[in-house]
């Protein structure tokens, strides 16, 4: 419908390209969310960090524009990688451009496009491995970020040296009402205390005349099992 070129080889490979493309741009967003604790916060900065890369790609403006000062933002810009990936793809493949009957043909074949341009040293394979090397950096990246977020969080429950010194079960933990962090001196082996109260729905709810949800009936039954061994000792 479009006119691109018809071959098995270039329909996968422009196929490649663009899924890399997104899951790398879906990457670049959750490694960014992994740095700020509101949503708000990486919602308005995201767009200014992710505009510069977008305005260097080659669909704006020309690049060369940015010689010196701001060339090396060329090679941080990965949907620039993708453009030069689908290009070369595309135009790489076209032995003819214009119809024989065209008196005067700018461009002969793609090769002749391609320098035009400047990307003569570029190659789709460089694309691929590009982008895959930069969603490894953002996927590493990230996971650092949320390794050590994870490690000053409240509950300390995603990692397997923090299992003794939690003060809630993971469920508890995650239907707390506040994510304020716990001091060292705020944390105890689990089985010596409850569950903090605050973990919990209110029992206000519970007690309402309308219909009890599951889910606040599975949250009552854990608060009234991990009460009970407390109230043993006592006796």
């Amino acid at each position: 419908m479009i006119h691109f070129y018809r071959s098995p080889g270039a329909f996968f490979m422009h196929w490649l390209i663009l899924v890399l493309l997104a899951t790398l741009g879906y990457s670049f967003g959750l490694m960014f969310a992994t740095f700020f604790e509101s949503a708000t916060t990486a919602f308005a900065l995201v767009p200014m960090i992710f505009l510069p890369l977008l305005i260097v790609a080659g669909l704006f403006a020309n690049t060369k524009r940015l010689v010196p000062y701001w060339v090396w933002l060329n090679y941080l810009s990965f949907p620039r990688h993708a453009y030069l990936g689908v290009f070369t793809n595309e135009f790489r493949r076209l032995d003819v451009i214009c119809d024989p009957v065209t008196p005067h043909c700018a461009y002969p074949n793609g090769e002749a496009v391609i320098e035009q341009f400047g990307f003569e040293h570029w190659h789709p394979w460089q694309s691929v491995v590009a982008l895959i090397v930069y969603q490894l950096g953002l996927a590493a990246i990230g996971s650092i970020s949320l390794y050590i977020h994870g490690a000053r969080r409240r509950g300390r429950l995603a990692f397997v040296k923090n299992l003794d010194s939690r003060v809630a079960s993971p469920r508890a933990i995650a239907s707390a009402r506040s994510n304020d962090e716990l001091s060292d001196s705020d944390v105890t082996p689990m089985d010596e205390i409850p569950t903090p109260s605050a973990a919990y729905t209110e029992a206000s709810h519970l007690d309402e005349g309308g219909p009890s949800h599951p889910a606040n009936d599975a949250v009552e039954l854990t608060r009234l099992n991990t009460a009970a061994p407390k109230a043993n000792r006592g006796v």
